[in-house]
This record gives C-alpha cells, sequence and structure tokens, in this order.
C-alpha cells in the first residue's frame, strides 16, 4: 500500500506532538511492506529546531512553495492507495483540493486535533487547514478523538465515514531499559508543551502538589512555557526534550503526571500521545480523570486517576511496590493494544473496508448523489409463510396497512410498500423478491414494475430461515454493488433513514424498541461498532434492535461464503454476523431509527394502522417531534420514539 501524507512537520518534535507519531507510524508501515511518501512545508519555525532531516522507513518531501510540488505531488496521488491531509497542514486546503481531485484509492483527512478543531468552528473561529465544505467529499475521515466527536464529525460536518485512529507509542524508542539521567531524577515529572487551557488543572494536580510536599522534587520537561509560569524552589525544569530523550526522562521519575487539554478532556477518548510513552518506559502514571479514560487502562489497576491536589498527594505516598506493579500492567497493556505496530494493523483494516468514490464530486451533496447512481440491490424476503397472523387468504406482504392517493383515489397500500419506498429513498435501484412457490400473488401485485427499478424474484422453495432466503440474491448481485436488505412486514420512520447508513463495509439501521427480546438486539461500543448481535434472548444488553442493513456486494458474497462454510447454514442473521466479526469483520450500528413495528403479528397490525391513521406516514410529522409527543396517551408500548 502507498500512503501520501500533507502534515503538519515530521522533521521537527519541537512543540508539537504530530512528528513523534508520524515518525513511528512510517516506520511501522515499513515493517509491514508499505511505502510512505510525506509533504512537509518548509516553515523557519521548525526549520529551526529540526531534529531529524529524513523520515524512517519513508521519503520526506521538503516544500517551501505549494505550487512548485503540485505536479509532484499529483504524481504521487494519483498512484497511492490512501492519501491523506491532516490537522495543522500549513497548506491544508490546496492539499486537500489536490487529494480529492486525485485518482487514489482512498481520499482521506486525519485530525490530529479534533476536539480543538470542533471547539474552534463552534466558536465561529476561521479553520484554514479544514475544507469545511468539503467534508463530505472524503472517502474516509480519520479522527484522533472518539466519543461524541465522531457524531459532531458526521451531522455537522457531513463526514461520510469516520473512523478513529488514536494515539500509538514507537515501541523501539520507549523502552522501560532506559538508563535514567541524574538531572531528570524526581518523585513526579510532568512532559507536556505549555498549553493555556490545561494550566488550571496543571496548577491544581502539579503545582499545588509540589507546594504542600516541599521536600519531594518535581520536574517539568517542555517548550513554551512564559516567564509567568509559578515555578517553585522544588520544581525543577527541562526546557524541550527531543524524542530521543523521553524514555530516561520518564525512567528518572518515581511517577509521571498526565494532563489533557481541556477541550480533549471535554469530548473525551482523546488519549494523549505522552500517555503511551511514559506507560511503555514503564512509569507509574498517574492522570485526570476524561469520559473514555478506562478505554485506554484500567483505573486503580493500569493508571492512578486523580481529580484534586490531594489525589496526588496520595498516590506519592503509596509504596514502591504499589506503583511498580501498576506501571508494568500498563506498559504490558501499551505493548499489545496501543503501539504504532498495532494502529498500522487498524489502518489496514479500515482501508480494507473503505471504497474510494469513482468520480470527484464537487460537494458533500453531489457526494451522495454520486454514491446513489451505484448499482444499489434491495433484497426483500417475502417467503414466510406468515403463521403469527394467519388465516390468510393471501400473502402476508400484501395486508393492507394505511393508504395513499393515486390519480385523485385514495386506496390502501400494501405493507410491503412501505419497506420497497424507503429502499428507494436509500438509493435503491434494483429489487430482488425472494417468493415462496406458492406466492404468485406477490408477482401479480408487482406485475406492473416499480418506476425507475428493475426486478427480479428468485425463489426459496421450502422454508430455511432469513439467511437462505437473503442469499438467494447472490447469483445476481456484483461484488462492486451495493445491497440493502430489509423485512417486508414491518413500517418504521423516519422514511429516509436508510440514506443515512454509510455506502462502505456493512452497517445496521438501528431502532431503539421496548421489548428487544422479541427481536435481534445489537451491541455496539461507544463509537458505534457492533460487538454482538443477541438473537431473541431473554434479557438483552441493548433496547435498539436491527431493522434493515447494507452492506457492499463484496462483503455479502464474503458473508455468503461465511454461511456456505462447513458446520454453519445459519438461520438467523445474527448468529451468521456473530460470526463474521469473531473472524475479523466489522460492522457498525447507526440507530437512525424512530419507530418500528412488526405487522406481522394482529397485534403489530393493529398499532400500524392506529399509527398510520394519525398521519405519521406523512414526511413532515416524523422530523419535528416523535409520535410519543404528539399522543402521549394512545401511542402503542410497541412503539418508541427517540427525539
Amino acid at each position: 500500500m502507498k500512503v501520501l501524507i500533507f502534515g503538519l512537520t515530521v522533521t521537527s518534535s519541537w512543540g508539537n506532538g504530530h512528528a513523534t507519531l508520524w515518525r513511528a507510524l512510517s516506520k511501522a508501515l515499513a515493517r509491514r511492506g508499505h511505502q510512505v511518501v510525506f509533504f512537509e512545508k518548509d516553515v523557519p519555525w521548525y526549520a529551526d529546531h529540526r531534529d531529524i532531516d529524513s523520515l524512517p522507513g519513508g521519503e520526506l518531501v521538503l516544500y517551501s512553495n505549494f505550487a512548485a510540488i503540485a505536479a509532484r505531488a499529483r504524481i504521487h496521488a494519483d498512484d497511492a492507495d490512501l492519501a491523506v491531509v491532516t490537522s495543522y497542514c500549513p497548506d491544508g486546503q490546496r492539499a486537500s483540493s489536490l487529494i480529492l481531485e486525485s485518482r487514489a484509492r482512498i481520499r482521506g483527512f486525519y485530525d490530529l486535533d479534533t476536539p480543538v478543531t470542533l471547539e474552534r468552528l463552534r466558536a465561529g473561529e476561521a479553520v484554514d487547514y479544514l475544507p469545511v465544505d468539503r467534508m463530505g467529499d472524503f472517502d474516509l475521515v480519520l479522527s484522533y478523538t472518539g466519543g461524541r466527536a465522531l457524531k459532531v464529525l458526521r451531522e455537522g460536518l457531513g463526514a461520510r465515514r469516520v473512523e478513529t485512529l488514536y494515539g500509538w507509542v514507537d515501541q523501539d524508542v520507549h523502552v522501560a531499559a532506559a538508563a535514567p539521567m541524574k538531572e531528570f531524577r524526581s518523585d513526579l515529572s510532568y512532559l507536556g508543551t505549555y498549553a493555556a487551557d490545561r494550566q488550571c488543572l496543571l496548577e491544581q494536580l502539579f503545582i499545588e502538589a509540589a507546594r504542600t510536599l516541599p521536600e519531594l522534587t518535581f520536574l517539568i520537561g517542555g517548550a513554551q512555557y512564559p516567564e509567568s509560569f509559578p515555578w517553585l524552589p522544588n520544581i525543577n525544569f527541562v526546557r524541550h526534550l527531543p524524542p530521543s530523550l523521553h524514555p530516561s526522562f520518564f525512567s528518572s521519575s518515581r511517577a509521571t503526571l498526565n494532563v489533557t487539554r481541556k477541550s480533549m478532556a471535554d469530548y473525551g477518548y482523546c488519549p494523549s500521545g505522552r500517555l503511551f510513552e511514559g506507560a511503555a518506559c514503564g512509569v507509574p502514571i498517574l492522570s485526570d480523570v476524561w469520559d473514555g479514560l478506562g478505554s485506554f487502562f484500567t483505573p486503580g489497576e493500569e493508571i492512578c486517576p486523580v481529580r484534586c491536589t490531594q489525589d496526588v498527594i496520595d498516590a506519592l505516598r503509596m509504596s514502591d511496590d504499589e506503583l511498580r506493579r501498576m506501571a508494568r500492567a500498563a506498559r504490558e497493556r501499551t505493548l499489545a493494544e496501543h503501539t504504532a505496530d498495532q494502529r498500522v494493523k487498524e489502518l489496514e483494516a479500515i482501508c480494507e473496508n473503505s471504497r474510494a468514490t469513482p468520480q470527484v464530486p464537487q460537494n458533500a451533496s453531489a457526494a451522495v448523489s454520486s454514491a446513489r447512481k451505484r448499482e444499489t440491490w434491495g433484497i426483500v424476503p417475502a417467503a414466510g409463510t406468515g403463521t403469527r397472523i394467519q388465516p390468510l387468504a393471501f400473502s402476508k406482504e400484501l395486508l393492507p396497512v394505511g393508504s395513499r392517493v393515486e390519480n385523485d383515489r385514495e386506496r390502501p397500500r400494501a405493507v410491503s410498500e412501505y419497506l420497497i419506498e424507503r429502499m428507494i429513498a436509500g438509493g435503491v435501484n434494483k429489487l430482488c423478491f425472494v417468493i415462496s412457490p406458492n406466492k404468485a400473488d406477490i408477482l401479480q401485485y408487482y406485475s406492473s414494475g416499480i418506476e425507475g427499478v428493475d426486478m427480479v424474484y428468485a425463489i426459496q422453495a421450502s422454508p430455511g430461515g432469513l439467511c437462505d432466503a437473503v442469499f438467494r440474491g447472490h447469483p445476481v448481485i456484483p461484488e462492486d454493488a451495493l445491497v440493502i436488505v430489509g423485512l417486508p412486514d414491518t413500517v418504521w420512520f423516519p422514511a429516509d433513514a436508510l440514506a443515512r447508513l454509510p455506502d462502505d463495509g456493512l452497517s445496521f439501521l438501528l431502532f431503539p424498541v421496548n421489548h428487544p427480546e422479541f427481536f435481534d438486539a445489537v451491541i455496539t461500543d461507544q463509537e458505534g461498532r457492533v460487538q454482538e448481535i443477541e438473537v431473541k434472548v431473554r434479557a438483552p444488553r441493548s433496547k435498539w434492535i436491527w431493522g434493515a442493513f447494507k452492506m457492499t456486494g463484496r462483503i455479502f458474497h464474503q458473508l455468503h461464503a461465511l454461511w456456505k462454510a462447513p458446520d454453519r447454514g445459519d438461520e438467523y442473521f445474527g448468529t451468521l454476523i456473530n460470526a463474521y466479526l469473531r473472524s475479523g469483520g466489522q460492522a457498525v450500528g447507526v440507530p437512525a431509527g424512530r419507530a418500528y413495528i412488526d405487522v406481522g403479528t394482529l397485534h403489530g397490525y393493529r398499532e400500524a394502522s392506529q399509527l398510520l391513521s394519525r398521519g405519521l406516514d406523512e414526511p413532515d410529522a416524523v422530523p419535528g417531534e416523535s409520535a410519543a409527543s404528539k399522543q402521549p396517551s394512545s401511542v402503542p408500548d410497541a412503539i418508541t420514539d427517540v427525539v
């Protein structure tokens, strides 16, 4: 894989956290056989403090004028598997335009400073490295920060696909065996560039602790500290440290303190690189507390959380054995989960599941329009016998639910029309109905066709479960298509929810229900990645169920191959997805659903009829307010709406 990067700097670690990250990742990419080309603008600040002049494991291009290297960069971009612009890139907007207009397989943006970026935008500031009006054009947006920041990137900036790529440590440099240095000896150290937005917390957790414990030695290492900084006699200071001395700095400390910038702590799920560096060097870490900290280190076992001065004092009074035990555990966790080598594997997986857009749209809305021109299949499994609502004289998918006006006349709507309508809104241009031999009435009902949609029918000769029904469409679906699967005996809102599922990977449209035990409950992590699907379990861990799902044709064929493997033949799609996840596959859950009704029972049929009779099927009846807020006394228990 060839990776092209337009970044802030890789040659100077002075006053930034980007350089050491890129050096480590470049080496790790090279170890995995990948090629890296890094474009860095030669600005005076970093030129005066440069600590390397070549890129470990890759090619470095230093330039003074963007126009002078634009043609060369375009050649590299056209040849790249992944071309990325990063936050704080001095020529971020021009580099973004170049990459978006290139033939790179995946065109991406990597924000290593997501909370800072979002806070600046919220404050109305201009962010010169960010092509705000074109974020939706990128095939992939990587974020150094997880948690709620991902939602803001998607919904606020229009990013189509967002993935986290957390910080990492260079395991070749940061080792526990580093020799301590006399000038770095301290009871508590802190390594970090001065930042005004963490000064208050630094004073509370570091300065006040030093004031209270004058018999101990404290040490600060970093750049840009002002003359007004409140130094104390027992606080030593080491001006900027090159990365090569970081291990000795940490190894010379009895413990080290991590203080997170305010914007990063506010968003959560944003571990600093220093956190992993200190852990890899085997020093006990005291850290401020923020949402997501426990996702990286177990508090009390691998890291010592501190909220006030007294917490720091108590931690420094712990025995050496207690501190060393915690440090060993953190080091083991870091080397297993937070190294550059591990992040490269994660990046490979992300790229494997990404797809570059074949044309270059001019804005986010054009990107959506372009994506919808792609061959998109809707699979409608309609071969079930409908035993829960029998006896009927016709297929349950033709149950009349609600109505619509056609040629100035109102006529009933078959329940399956709702799914088809939603599939078309989600981009479907080809339909595959899967029916049993005795369901010719479905073929007759739709015999006049559906405008703008090609239709085929597949036969499921005998009941074989949902997987068997869905994969009846396997022979007609190419790998470069998209596939959407929904259930034709359900009615759900909002009607355009399928359009919110990404075009890459495998994604599930999730709905909240009061009785998830009757459905397939979807368990996701904080970032929306599917961890497991609980198939009709008595006490599921989630109230969110899937109502439809979308995938690439390639993943559809992978799932089919997995289903055909010996000893599988799953009846339920949920069990097949669990096997897919265990084999290394990935899926996301998108909680965009608001109301969901299974019409395949008499109770559900009545509820759907009542709901639709109140006009909830009108487009403007859903987004503004939930049905529950409109009819608090009459909305059935089976309906759950989320504002």
